[in-house]
């Protein structure tokens, strides 16, 4: 990184720096807007950093997610795609990742985090949650924008994505 000193500099003078990037990291994850993801990462934005999206806001911390999780989670497919984005699959918020991305309404990135290594096993027994969490969405459809459930039409195309993540798993 070309700015690394600059960086540096601005974190002594300002210890909140890092923070700051983080949050507006998180936030443009959240947008999807790939210019400013890009630029936070310059700036050395964090992607697995958790905590809030927005600048004094304190959230419950078992609630905090990282950007790549609110990425995810809202469907922003390209910022994984990123040059500066270096997917860990050992990171210890791997898992709650690939929780977020079996929210989605396609199949893709579950298929391109597994392939990277990303390992879906949470259980005892190697078994997994995400699968139970799949069956479930598939049932009742819950749209986490409206806040809205709808019993009928079972057999949809979220549906259909939602099997093929479980044959994935």
């Amino acid at each position: 990184r070309p700015a690394l000193g600059i960086l540096k500099r601005y974190e002594e003078r300002f210890p909140s720096f890092h923070e700051q990037v983080n949050i507006a990291f998180r936030y443009h994850c959240k947008e999807g807007n790939l210019k400013w993801v890009s630029l936070t990462l310059w700036a050395g934005a964090d992607p697995y950093a958790r905590g809030p999206d927005i600048p004094g806001d304190s959230p419950d911390p078992d609630e905090d997610c990282s950007g790549l999780e609110l990425a995810a989670f809202y469907g922003h497919y390209d910022i994984f795609k990123l040059k500066n984005i270096h997917l860990d699959p050992n990171h210890k918020y791997a898992f709650e990742l690939l929780r977020n991305v079996c929210h989605n309404d396609k199949a893709d990135l579950l298929s391109m985090l597994l392939e990277k290594g990303y390992d879906p096993k949470n259980l005892e027994d190697h078994g997994s949650s995400l699968i139970e969490s799949l069956i479930l969405s598939m049932d009742w459809e819950y749209d986490p924008f409206s806040f809205t459930r709808k019993k009928k039409n079972i057999d949809t195309s979220l549906s259909r994505e939602k099997m093929k993540m479980l044959h994935m798993l």
